[in-house]
């Protein structure tokens, strides 16, 4: 009998939303080890690319108080700002209990 292989879901880049960019950025980097990846500033927010395996991680930090990334972190605090999940796979961020975006544990 021959064996199903299933293809898993890939996510293809996940942007979180950081406090601190240079303190979220160190973390990713030498913490977890993950490369960068050159990326363009853009909507309001500095934006640093992260290389995990074939997925993109992207911080954002909020160049200004009325930048979408501000609002998004003044209501939620760091998360998962945007993904490319299904919608019917997508899943609140937890922040608490483990590693937040920003590099803290919890």
């Amino acid at each position: 009998m021959q064996e199903s292989s299933r293809r898993g879901t890939r996510i293809a880049h996940i942007g979180l939303a950081v406090r601190n960019l240079d303190d979220s950025t160190a973390f990713y980097r030498d913490v977890l080890g993950l490369g960068d990846v050159p990326m363009d500033d853009s909507d309001g927010a500095k934006i640093v690319g992260l290389a995990a395996g074939p997925s993109l991680i992207e911080l954002l930090e909020a160049e200004s108080p009325e930048s979408p990334i501000a609002k998004f972190v003044a209501k939620r605090g760091p998360a998962a700002a945007n993904d490319d999940r299904p919608k019917a796979d997508a899943k609140p961020a937890e922040t608490s209990g483990g590693v937040s975006p920003d590099g803290d544990t919890g």
